[in-house]
Parts: structure tokens; sequence; C-alpha cells
């Protein structure tokens, strides 16, 4: 059903739920953890697997000022990360003039080409959904490149060509 909506509907649930998680943002983490029946392992966050972060650069900046304003000197110190403590984690970082959006991903779970491929699709989503209107369904954006679409159909036989044989039987063909 949610491939069916239009951008607009889904931009609007979108902002509807994030509304209603700010307005909650004060609950102790640690509180909501205990209260939940969960079922513990330490060796993952016990809520979710994926983190999508806004970082607001003006923030940052006017957090400074604030702690230079009060005479604290403020740095930025890079931390290396040996492992990434969630399955992935998307950061949007908006400096005024770009938004850019890195990627943190537990690499037990995922190559680094899935990563690239991954981003690659997303980098084309945002292209064709804002070459459209906003009552275009989500259903309607695509994925792959034309170039990609296209090398698909060609390996494929052409567009909407019937699948006689099995993968199996394909395999034991090359074999």
């Amino acid at each position: 059903q949610t491939c069916a909506l239009p951008i607009s509907s889904l931009l609007q649930q979108v902002s509807n739920t994030l509304s209603a998680a700010l307005e909650h943002q004060g609950y102790p983490y640690d509180r909501l953890v205990e209260e939940l029946p969960l079922q513990r392992d330490l060796t993952r966050n016990p809520l979710f697997d994926v983190l999508v972060a806004f970082d607001d650069d003006r923030s940052r900046a006017e957090l400074a000022k604030t702690a230079l304003d009060m005479g604290i000197e403020v740095a930025e110190v890079p931390t290396p990360r040996i492992h990434s403590k969630l399955d992935l984690t998307f950061v949007f970082t908006d400096d005024e003039a770009t938004l850019a959006l890195g990627i943190e991903y537990r690499t037990a779970l995922f190559s680094a080409w899935r990563i690239e491929r991954l981003m690659r699709a997303f980098t084309q989503f945002l292209e064709d959904a804002c070459s459209r209107s906003v009552g275009v369904s989500l259903g309607e954006l695509h994925l792959l490149s034309q170039h990609e679409r296209a090398e698909l159909e060609r390996l494929a036989g052409g567009p909407g060509t019937p699948v006689s044989e099995s993968v199996v039987e394909v395999f034991e063909q090359t074999a």
C-alpha cells in the first residue's frame, strides 16, 4: 500500500511521525528499554538496527558560539571507528549549501560494493523524485538508472519476456 501513496502523502506521514516523536524525545532511553518487554542481547541495540540522523552544522555552530561566549573553547576531535554500533547508520549533514549523506555499516552484514550500490539506488530515487510531481506515487519512482533498466531488459531477453525455465534449469545448462 505504501508504494501506491503519492510522495506528498508519504512526506505528510513522515512529518506527522517526526512531530509525534519529537514530543516524546525527553523520555529517558534507558527507562524505555527497561519498561518494554524485550529479549535482551548485549551485542545488539535493543530497539533498532538502522538509524537515520540529521546533523545540522548550523546547530553545531550555534553551540560552539554559545560556548565561546561563555569562555569555553570547543574543538572537534575526530575519533576513528573500529566497528559500527548498528547495522546501518545514515547521517545527513546540512551545511546550508549542500545536503550530504554518509553511511556507516556493519561489515559482517554488508560489503562496500553493496553499500555503494545502495547509495547509487538512493541517488537515482532522489533524482527521479525531484524531477517529478509530488503527486507521483512511490511505486512509480526508479531505483535503477535508465541504462541499468535497459541492461536488465537486455539480459532478460527484452521487456516483459516470460521466463520458460527455472533458475536451476538454466544453471544446469550452463554447468
